[in-house]
Order: structure tokens, then C-alpha cells, then sequence
């Protein structure tokens, strides 16, 4: 008996590299990809609990985002996001000087009619380097978390000349589709 291919639902997962990630080094944006082993996203939604009059159980509200990105790379010089990440720790960077703007690009979700655009948002975020380790013989490990300072930029990003362009209603803070 063969199968009904219209009645059989495949999913379609969406695989780690079709989110690209863009550290700005030097007033342009660079790949954060060979030397990266993980950059993940932790949205860390904030929220209240309220048990109103009429109400048996607790409502739960979420107020905010602590969103970061915590990360594993492997310290390979000629990449210049893993330096630049590294060169916080290494000297002590406190303050605006340990922070960058980071691009998450979504590559799965192209933009109609304009070729290597897509949906992404654009962050502001500290870089705190929690640990540079290594075993003898094996390369040394950069290991850290980008916090983010403030809410996401929705928006566009080009991958072909690097550049990301702000939603018109970017200030509002609001993601359009």
C-alpha cells in the first residue's frame, strides 16, 4: 500500500546555519562564523505574577527581555570577531569600550524581490568574556556572553555589502512582517 504524500507532514526544521551573526569591528561588519563553535540566543523574558480578585490562580504577565547570547569559540587570529570578542577580556574593556553592535540575520526568511536581503535585527551588547581556556596541544577557548543593552532594531540586512537597514517604524520598537 503506498502512502498519501498530500496526507504526510515532513518537518521542515530550520538548521543552526541559517542564522547568520555579524559582529561591527572596525565600522563594518564582519561574519561571526569559522572559530564559533556556539552563539546561541537567550531570551530571558522577564515576568510578573498578579492573583486578581476574581481569580484562583496567578496571571502571568510578561514586562521585559534580558536577552544574551552566550558563546564558545575557538581563538583563531585571522577572524576578526573572535579577536575583537577576546581583546575585551584580555584588556580589562569596561564600559562603551566593551561594547558592539551585533547583527542576527535570519536567513531563512529572505525579503521578496531583493536578492541576499533578509529579516534581522540589529542589538547593542556588552561582551563579557567569562573564560580563555585550552588544553596543551589543543587551541585556546574564548568563551563569553553578549548582554544587550536596550531593545532590538528590526530590520534588514544585506549579506552581499554587509549593511543593515532599520525598519521605518524601527523606533516604535515593533517587528513588521
Amino acid at each position: 500500500m503506498a502512502v498519501d504524500q498530500t496526507k504526510v507532514s515532513v518537518p521542515n526544521p530550520v538548521m543552526r546555519n541559517k542564522v547568520a551573526d555579524y559582529l561591527k569591528v572596525n565600522d563594518k561588519y564582519v561574519l561571526m562564523g569559522v572559530g564559533f563553535e556556539t552563539l546561541d540566543e537567550s531570551p530571558n523574558a522577564q515576568s510578573m505574577q498578579k492573583t486578581y480578585v476574581n481569580q484562583a490562580t496567578a496571571t502571568t504577565i510578561i514586562k521585559s527581555y534580558q536577552t544574551e547570547f552566550p558563546y564558545t569559540a575557538d581563538m583563531i587570529i585571522s577572524e576578526e570577531a573572535v579577536v575583537a570578542l577576546y581583546k575585551c577580556g584580555r584588556d580589562h574593556l569596561i564600559g562603551t569600550d566593551a561594547m558592539f553592535q551585533y547583527c542576527r540575520v535570519d536567513l531563512f526568511d529572505p525579503v521578496e524581490g531583493e536578492a541576499n536581503v533578509y529579516k534581522a535585527r540589529e542589538f547593542i551588547v556588552s561582551n563579557e568574556v567569562s573564560g580563555n581556556t585550552g588544553n596543551g596541544g589543543d587551541p585556546l577557548t574564548l568563551a563569553g556572553t553578549l548582554k544587550c543593552v536596550g531593545d532590538p532594531v528590526f530590520g534588514t540586512f544585506n549579506t552581499t555589502t554587509g549593511e543593515f537597514t532599520p525598519d521605518e517604524d524601527a523606533a516604535s520598537g515593533e517587528e513588521t512582517n
